[in-house]
């Protein structure tokens, strides 16, 4: 297998390795075993690759660097870090409103409109994907082997581990710390973090001070360990810091996050009425409103279609200011920390209490009521008759469709059946974002879940669902004849089929009336845009003849043969009641029963 691949590196722009490490998380290198040849062609063809632009997915560090208007600093602070940097490692600025320009050094920027040093650590976070996380702040410094001696570190095992650092300005001096730090300081970048132990917790974004003692009070918990050499240079006492205006009582140690419209739902799944309305209400007025969708618990893609749209923030007890502020949940009301300026607070009715037979409990500081239907408004006015309800039905747009791929493979998927391509098939189909419903009529299991492939039991009656497919899907190895392509051609149906020379046998006419795929689906994408246009002019000739085989077989004489069902004869192991006779079965008496009655009481021990 050796010298095939050369041909494939000289044809190729990278090639990369892919495996698994520890608890079989997937990681890829740029290397392997052919690394060294494909490095010699990135000199002999003068190709210069930067590893650090293009990424390294399997990260042992991640340093998040928040930064706003300390351009001169953070400058100083990157050309220390980045001549340190491995292709282990990676550094996250997040520029939070400033818009500065940091593309000479090899960092991942985030810029983003100004939300504060909370939100600009969590969007790091939500970036990184080092297996230990550091932070810096934007106005400090680190050592010359800051990032060695952390990588060093990480071979012991621990969740957290704590570092020494030199303060400048007003805190001046060496804080070695061989347990734990000072109480006065609780701040983040003094740390490193095993990413599993923060796993889903973000920082509070609304608050400006002791975002860091509230953040540690959540992770910092597990094994720890311990750096005595100083890591760290701490610039205490920056005019302008949070730190200083906190110190000087110029700002308070929460503010709120702010917008026009605030819309709170509690949780919600990846499908469901709430989740559809809270989509086509986003949909309808993202354009028109501020709007800010605060959740406690989500479901992940659900979430992202949200994003698209409007703000989301996870509530985590946060306070809250709006001009109109709008309860979608029906169980959870977190009004005591909103602040409605226009003192509107409004719950959303989705649900017939009544038929649920569930109890409304109104928030105090509700004053408006808005049910999606009359049977939902009345279901709260007979429990409280005296509040006011308007109704307005929730919104639906009709949007342009995409036609919907029918297809179908009745078939074994054995190895030689074309299994994988399937799966690569089914993949790219979803890729290219074309609906379809791929029915597999197998008796195998499917090893993978993919949108859209639809894993159905065998039947006799095959010929029902293949006249009713857009396609027919045949990606085998090789096929003799194959029986499920010639059926298709006989109800009129396309096939698309890999180029085994028994498919043109069986007079497959690319363009016509099916598509001829390269066994290593080189044109797949070709044939998809086609099979999606579906321009075919469907035109087969039928090969099989009832006469050719009269003509081998010579003279008939017709048969006496008569159907009967068949039975056979079990003898009871034991007394018991057979539901389909109604009585009694005596031990060792013997009676005819279908044989599918007979696999169903043998396989339960009454019988053999």
């Amino acid at each position: 297998v050796d010298s095939p691949y050369k041909h494939y590196i000289n044809g190729g722009d990278l090639i990369i390795d892919i495996g698994y490490y520890e608890e079989r998380k997937p990681w890829c290198i740029v290397g392997g075993k052919w690394a060294t040849e494909c490095i010699e062609l990135f000199e002999k063809e003068n190709i210069k690759v930067d590893f650090y632009k293009r990424g390294f997915v399997d990260m042992k560090l991640s340093i998040i660097i928040p930064f706003y208007k300390t351009t001169k600093l953070t400058h100083k602070l990157l050309d220390k870090l980045c001549p340190q940097l491995t292709k282990e490692v990676e550094i996250i600025l997040i520029d939070d409103g400033c818009y500065e320009d940091f593309s000479k050094y090899p960092i991942t920027v985030i810029q983003k409109d100004n939300e504060g040093v909370s939100a600009a650590r969590n969007d790091g976070l939500d970036k990184a994907q080092g297996k230990y996380i550091a932070f810096v702040d934007s106005d400090d410094m680190v050592v010359d082997n800051y990032i060695e001696t952390i990588l060093n570190k990480t071979k012991e095992e621990w969740d957290y581990c704590l570092m020494s650092w030199k303060a400048e300005g007003r805190l001046k001096g060496d804080y070695i710390i061989t347990n734990e730090p000072p109480t006065w300081n609780t701040s983040i970048w003094n740390c490193i973090y095993k990413r599993d132990i923060i796993g889903e917790h973000r920082f509070v974004s609304n608050l400006q001070i002791s975002e860091d003692e509230d953040f540690n009070n959540r992770v910092r918990h597990g094994k720890k360990a311990n750096i005595t050499d100083i890591m760290y240079i701490y610039n205490s006492g920056r005019e302008d810091s949070l730190t200083d205006k906190f110190s000087k009582g110029e700002i308070g140690k929460e503010r709120p996050l702010q917008s026009q419209i605030i819309v709170f739902q509690s949780t919600f799944g990846d499908i469901g009425g709430i989740e559809k309305h809270l989509y086509e209400f986003f949909k309808a007025f993202h354009n028109k409103y501020e709007i800010m969708f605060v959740y406690k618990e989500a479901h992940r893609k659900q979430l992202e279609r949200y994003r698209h749209l409007v703000k989301c923030v996870k509530y985590v007890g946060q306070k809250f200011q709006c001009d109109k502020y709008i309860c979608n949940s029906t169980y959870h009301n977190i009004a005591d920390d909103v602040v409605s300026k226009e003192n509107y607070y409004a719950q959303v009715i989705h649900s017939d209490y009544s038929a649920m037979n569930w109890k409304y409990t109104k928030h105090p500081k509700t004053n408006i009521h808005i049910a999606v239907s009359e049977v939902a408004k009345k279901s709260i006015l007979k429990q409280q008759p005296d509040i006011e309800c308007n109704v307005i039905y929730n919104l639906v747009e009709k949007v342009e469709t995409k036609r919907v791929l029918n297809l179908i493979s009745p078939t074994r998927f054995s190895w030689e059946k074309g299994y994988e391509r399937t799966i690569q098939m089914a993949n790219r189909l979803n890729e290219l974002g074309i609906p379809f419903i791929w029915q597999l009529f197998t008796n195998e299991p499917l090893k993978n879940n993919i949108d859209g492939l639809i894993k159905r039991d065998v039947t006799f009656h095959i010929e029902h669902y293949i006249a009713d497919a857009d396609y027919l899907i045949q990606l085998s190895n090789c096929e003799s004849w194959g029986y499920a392509t010639a059926e298709a051609f006989e109800y009129g149906i396309p096939v698309v089929a890999t180029d085994y020379p028994a498919i043109h046998e069986q007079g497959i006419k690319d363009g016509i009336n099916g598509y001829v795929l390269n066994m290593d689906l080189s044109n797949l994408d070709d044939v998809i845009n086609k099979m999606y246009m579906n321009n075919l002019k469907f035109n087969y000739k039928k090969k099989d003849s009832i006469k050719e085989w009269e003509k081998e077989l010579g003279k008939g004489k017709k048969a006496n043969y008569q159907y009967t069902k068949e039975k056979e004869t079990i003898i009871a192991l034991q007394d018991y009641h057979d539901t389909t006779q109604n009585r009694l079965i005596k031990k060792g008496e013997e009676y005819k029963v279908t044989p599918e009655r007979a696999d169903i009481i043998i396989k339960a021990g009454y019988a053999r």
